[in-house]
């Protein structure tokens, strides 16, 4: 008795408390989620914002969205709390920008946050229209892919252009990287025009890669998906403010080498040259002095790398020192053109007339589709006798004092005095002089190649500098010229190329990333854009005299303050 009696006594108050907990629970946190629409097309984003009603400061986790849906941007949580007769109330939103990762019938799922659960929503969407289908006057915007060929040898080139047609304002684009499988990638070219496509006004932003498979098969380019940004609305939030495109995959046949190629590397190309330049007179050539020789190859459709090292045929009447070769390549919006630039010292070493070899190049012409030679012909050289006398048997330019060593190159006795006999201690100063000689010559020759690699080459294109080759004072330089004639397009380029050398990330692509790095920018970098995409292009006009100024301060604040270099990772891109 007394024991049912203490089991009520203690069961009770626990009954009571589990109670009090139910009917807080009941009127706890409560949790909901709203989207702006529940009917889109597969290429449009939506705004999906989830609310507390209580001021919250946990984080809410959102992975299981991404299993149907990409999100495009997470705004902070905002919080907004009011007092209502003496009564304090809050509310927490969470804000994000998705977009569908397929067609049909998704599901936003139910969220979770201190034991409160949101409702799922269901989301129906459509599959956007194709331009190959659509109605182009009523198509607002579309992205193009195409190629200027479907059948390649390995490692010939492929011009592929991305075009995209859009009639609606947009502030700026976002592209993927472009991952054409086993093939390297060169970015062209980018333009912007306006066209008639079809009976329909456009206006056309076109990117041109060169893309070198580099192996035989099949090689898919896949579709291209591009995010465009539409300006944001002066009256605050604005819904839909993204808007995706996708391109058709494309499939092209790789060859692989023909059998009847013949030559030690592969070259296909549009054209190739070979240009030998003698720096020094050939009639005036000297035993054991150095003749200074440039190979030039260029290979239109091939890049610098691409390109193989020409090295002449050496023989016994002259020593071969060979400089390390310099690449480059040039990039136009109609393709590559790849150099190789080879230093060569020739060191005669007999005196008389004397023939320098042929020199040879085999490359297969992708237009006639067979292989064809270029020679450079051999070429004729007098060499006198050193300033000391006598000729150089080897590369060290040792004299020959022997009686064998007055025959003529022919191999017949040569006529006048006999050389006078040095005495047994005294032969060797004569050969050590000139020994000396030729090291000292040498050496300056590869002195002076040295400084001349230590200049900065620019590769070009279309005859003007290749701004991604110049260092980041010209590219100020250029950005000031640009500016002045309000040529935006290459303004634009220009910028860009700054930022990848600023930041130190060669892969950055859009001006928003130099703005998110930059805040002091952004405001002239948004007019830029929307001077270059901008329905009311016109009407936006970047301060072409402010703009340098502020990106002269930043680099000189940045090389003032690289004591030790840190780069940061962003947090995204752009």
């Amino acid at each position: 008795m007394k024991v049912t009696r203490l089991t009520t006594v203690l069961v009770k108050p626990v009954l009571a408390l589990c109670l009090c907990l139910l009917a807080s629970g009941a009127h706890g946190l409560n949790l909901s989620a709203a989207v702006d629409r529940r009917e889109v097309a597969a290429n449009e984003s939506l705004r999906l914002t989830i609310k507390a009603d209580e001021i919250i400061n946990d984080t809410i986790d959102v992975s299981q969205l991404s299993l149907q849906f990409n999100i495009v941007e997470t705004a902070q949580p905002s919080s907004l709390q009011t007092m209502i007769n003496g009564k304090t109330s809050g509310v927490t939103e969470w804000t994000l920008i998705i977009s569908p990762k397929e067609t049909g019938n998704l599901l936003i799922p139910s969220f979770e946050l201190r034991g409160a659960f949101s409702p799922a929503i269901a989301i129906k969407v459509n599959p956007a229209r194709s331009p190959q289908t659509a109605d182009l006057n009523n198509l607002n915007v579309f992205l193009q892919a195409s190629v200027d060929r479907t059948t390649v040898y390995v490692q010939q080139q492929v011009l592929l252009t991305l075009r995209l047609f859009y009639k609606i304002p947009l502030s700026g684009y976002k592209d993927e990287a472009l991952k054409p499988g086993d093939a390297t990638v060169e970015p062209l070219s980018e333009t912007t025009y306006q066209t008639s496509f079809r009976g329909a006004d456009f206006r056309v932003l076109q990117k041109v890669y060169a893309i070198h498979p580099q192996s035989s098969g099949r090689l898919t380019i896949p579709a291209q998906s591009w995010r465009l940004d539409k300006p944001r609305s002066p009256f605050g939030r604005q819904d839909n403010a993204y808007l995706y495109v996708r391109s058709q995959p494309i499939s092209i046949t790789v060859k692989a080498i023909p059998p009847t190629h013949t030559a030690d590397h592969w070259l296909p190309a549009t054209g190739v040259t070979l240009d030998a330049t003698w720096e020094s007179p050939l009639d005036q050539a000297k035993v054991g002095e150095p003749l200074n020789l440039t190979l030039t190859v260029t290979a239109q459709g091939l890049t610098g790398a691409q390109l193989p090292s020409i090295t002449p045929e050496g023989n016994d009447l002259f020593t071969l020192y060979a400089d390390r070769p310099d690449a480059g390549t040039a990039v136009a919006p109609t393709g590559v053109t790849g150099t190789r630039i080879g230093q060569f010292a020739v060191i005669p070493r007999r005196a008389g007339r004397v023939d320098f070899p042929e020199i040879t190049l085999k490359w297969w012409n992708v237009a006639t589709d067979r292989e064809e030679i270029i020679r450079v012909s051999r070429r004729e050289i007098q060499v006198a006798e050193s300033a000391l006398g006598g000729r150089l048997t080897g590369a060290e330019g040792a004299l020959l004092s022997s009686p064998q060593a007055d025959a003529d190159v022919n191999g017949q006795p040569a006529t006048g005095s006999p050389p006078a006999a040095y005495p047994p201690y005294d032969w060797p100063w004569p050969l050590l002089t000139v020994i000396l000689a030729g090291i000292c010559a040498i050496l300056g020759w590869f002195a002076g190649k040295a400084r001349a690699r230590a200049k900065p080459v620019a590769a070009t294109g279309e005859g003007d500098n290749a701004p991604g080759l110049l260092r980041k004072k010209a590219i100020l330089q250029a950005i000031r010229e640009a500016s002045a004639r309000r040529d935006y397009p290459a303004l634009r380029e220009l910028l860009l190329q700054w930022g990848r050398m600023q930041l130190n990330r060669p892969e950055l692509g859009s001006l928003s990333a130099i703005s998110a790095a930059y805040p002091d920018l952004d405001e002239q970098l948004r007019l830029l854009e929307k001077r270059l995409y901008g329905d009311q292009a016109d009407d936006c006009e970047p301060d072409t005299t402010l703009l340098p100024r502020l990106l002269e301060g930043i680099s000189k604040r940045a090389s003032t303050s690289r004591q030790k270099p840190e780069v940061l990772e962003p947090l995204y891109r752009l």
